[in-house]
């Protein structure tokens, strides 16, 4: 998992894509425009079943992969669903969403990602849980 990623929380026309855009100038932090992974498939998490099931485990990979790849504003490369698989850390949404952004920070170059999400702060708790070094703006 990248090095302590990074939570932009803040209402909107708060200044947090400025504040995305400047970060992502850093050179060692990528910040993508978010898809709002767990945003849009949280809730569905329950109706995958058993996640400890390669099959249904691979259903939510592709899936969230879908939410990306059908973004408004593309990410630039072909995540590699496999690789989600492999490396994820934990199997349930939160492993394929943080997986999913480590990828990006490997294709960006840059060794931190950071995710500008308004919708983040429903899950602070879990995402304290998981990255114990996460920091929130």
């Amino acid at each position: 998992m990248a090095d302590n990623p990074i939570f932009i929380i803040g209402t909107e026309r708060s200044g947090t894509n400025l504040l995305r855009l400047i970060l992502n100038a850093h050179s060692a932090i990528a910040v993508p425009h978010p898809p709002h992974i767990l945003k849009n498939l949280f809730d569905l998490e329950p109706s995958y079943g058993d996640l400890k099931d390669d099959d249904r485990f691979r259903e939510l990979i592709d899936d969230a992969v879908r939410v990306v790849e059908l973004h408004p504003y593309p990410w630039g490369f072909a995540i590699d669903r496999e690789a989600v698989f492999r490396d994820a850390c934990r199997r349930d949404l939160l492993g394929v969403y943080l997986a999913i952004y480590d990828q990006y920070a490997a294709h960006a170059g840059k060794k931190r990602w950071a995710c500008k999400s308004t919708h983040m702060i429903r899950h602070v708790a879990l995402i304290r849980q998981a990255c114990p070094g996460a920091k929130f703006l």
